[in-house]
């Protein structure tokens, strides 16, 4: 009886252990989400980083804004590229001017969505917040 009952409050704490665990590792997983697709927006909203688009090389000023703003944030990485998924900035500078890895870019780049995803990309199993970069006039230009 001893046995049963012992066995049956182990098995208690396994399951409860358990669900404590799946609960807290979805809870991060939205906080980070959260967290990245804020940063995401507030990059994307950034006038000279729009008006960037425009010049020849927008690489070699998109990314003078983005790498303090990652550094304060403590995110990992910023990412910005153009409509065709190449580049303007990127953490690492020989990704810079090629094309970005991981097939969640289509709801920011053609919809015009903001959203997180989790997706394996040129730096590993990340959770990305994607916005769309706008024109003045309207259209996604990355």
């Amino acid at each position: 009886m001893i046995a049963l009952i012992s066995i049956l409050i182990v098995g208690v704490f396994i399951i409860f252990a358990l669900f404590l665990e799946n609960f807290i590792e979805d809870t991060m997983e939205e906080q980070i989400g959260k967290r990245a697709l804020g940063v995401a927006t507030s990059v994307a909203n950034i006038p000279e980083l729009r008006e960037a688009f425009q010049l020849e090389n927008p690489a070699a000023v998109i990314q003078d804004i983005v790498a303090p703003i990652r550094k304060g944030t403590e995110a990992e990485f910023i990412v910005v590229g153009n409509t065709e998924s190449v580049r303007y900035s990127h953490p690492s500078t020989n990704h810079i001017g090629k094309r970005m890895v991981g097939d969640d870019n289509e709801r920011a780049l053609k919809d015009g969505e903001s959203y997180v995803s989790v997706e394996e990309g040129s730096l590993g199993l990340s959770i990305r917040g994607k916005a769309p970069v706008f024109s003045d006039e309207g259209e996604i230009i990355g």
